[in-house]
């Protein structure tokens, strides 16, 4: 897949996000979501770190060559899906730093233009080291922050109660990363729509006994069984 390609998915499933929280009321702010203890608020401002990570990556050289995939770079993820008090702590108080919700959604949009800018400017060959020291292709890197903002982007929707916002282009490269590009028709076997299929491979829906037999739940990241 090209970095184009992944570009705007990212672009995509940013404006989603804009379009869902640009006239919500300051209250849906405080609504408690699935990744607890974090409101809305707070997530949006976990969203945002993330957002934020690439300018610093490309201040420096990169590895001589790429050895990480996105799936493998959350894989290796030093919390494995764990809580981690310092994380949640530093999500409160970068939510804090803003006036408002819509101030946050606003500062997200800025760091994925800047996400868009900076890599548009890179070669197709560039390298950058992950946070936990991977050797990842840049493109494989931005595939990442594409399924950070649309699963996070269920998180939301969950939330404030309302339909998932997932743009194709994201859902397509999410699906891909986090079942290791298996064809359509393995997926389909299955009978998840694409949000289903984000919420079961990231352990936010349990599989069912059926599912969880199925040769496919081995691929998914942090499926939870029944």
């Amino acid at each position: 897949m090209t970095r184009t390609a992944v570009l705007t998915a990212l672009d995509a499933e940013a404006a989603r996000l804009v379009i869902a929280l640009r006239d919500a009321p300051s209250d849906d702010f405080a609504r408690p979501t699935g990744c607890e203890p974090w409101t809305v608020r707070d997530l949006l401002a976990h969203v945002l770190v993330g957002t934020q990570r690439l300018p610093a990556m490309l201040e420096q050289d990169g590895p001589s060559h790429a050895d990480v995939s996105a799936l493998q770079y959350f894989r290796n993820d030093a919390l494995g899906g764990a809580v981690d008090p310092e994380r949640i702590d530093r999500a409160r108080r970068g939510a804090l730093e803003f006036a408002t919700g819509a101030d946050l959604v606003a500062a997200i949009v800025r760091a994925v233009a800047t996400i868009d800018d900076l890599a548009r400017r890179e070669t197709d060959d560039r390298t950058v080291w992950s946070r936990w020291g991977d050797a990842m292709l840049l493109t494989e890197y931005l595939k990442t922050r594409v399924v950070e903002l649309a699963v996070h982007g269920l998180d939301l929707a969950g939330a404030l109660a309302c339909e998932p916002w997932l743009s194709d282009d994201a859902a397509t490269i999410s699906a891909g990363v986090l079942t290791e590009d298996l064809d359509d028709d393995a997926r389909r076997s299955l009978t998840w729509d694409r949000p289903t299929l984000l919420a079961k491979a990231t352990g936010r829906l349990a599989l069912t006994p059926t599912e969880a037999a199925h040769p496919i739940a081995t691929t998914l990241l942090w499926a939870r069984s029944p």
